[in-house]
């Protein structure tokens, strides 16, 4: 878990936010894919494993993404029309702002500690087109 909190430490301290507790439980997974959830009334990221790979970075990065969307200056902007998961369906709810923000970001980190583009295997490609120019907006919004 070392690797974990330096990775979460780099990624808090870029984002301003508080270091949310860390905890492995497999249990909390809604799916069977799931990877990690973030739970606010605990500002806990229940991991499934302790498994550290690009996946598992990329799943940190965006969920850490979502305690920042939370943060009361940024929440009106990213959580207004949001619909749960169970609301919509899978397509509808990945291409919702706060998701497609957070993969954005989770993009940025894997590209900035490890030169390297995620592949988003499975996924639409009409969110991956969405991630990609939320990248592009998020760099802007990062050098000015």
């Amino acid at each position: 878990m070392n690797d974990t909190n330096n990775i979460v430490a780099q990624v808090c301290d870029l984002l301003k936010i508080k270091t949310p507790k860390i905890v492995v439980s497999p249990k909390k997974m809604l799916t069977k894919t799931m990877l990690a959830l973030y739970e606010t009334e605990h500002n806990t990221i229940y991991l499934k494993n302790k498994t550290i790979d690009l996946d598992m970075i990329f799943t940190i990065a965006h969920e850490l993404r979502h305690v920042w969307q939370l943060k009361p200056e940024n929440k009106n902007r990213f959580f207004n029309n949001y619909k749960e998961r169970t609301e919509i369906d899978l397509l509808e709810y990945n291409k919702q702002l706060p998701e497609v923000d957070a993969n954005a970001f989770a993009s940025i980190t894997i590209i900035e500690l490890f030169q390297c583009m995620p592949l988003y295997k499975g996924m639409d490609q009409e969110i991956v087109k969405l991630i990609k120019t939320r990248i592009q907006e998020i760099y802007k919004e990062m050098n000015s």
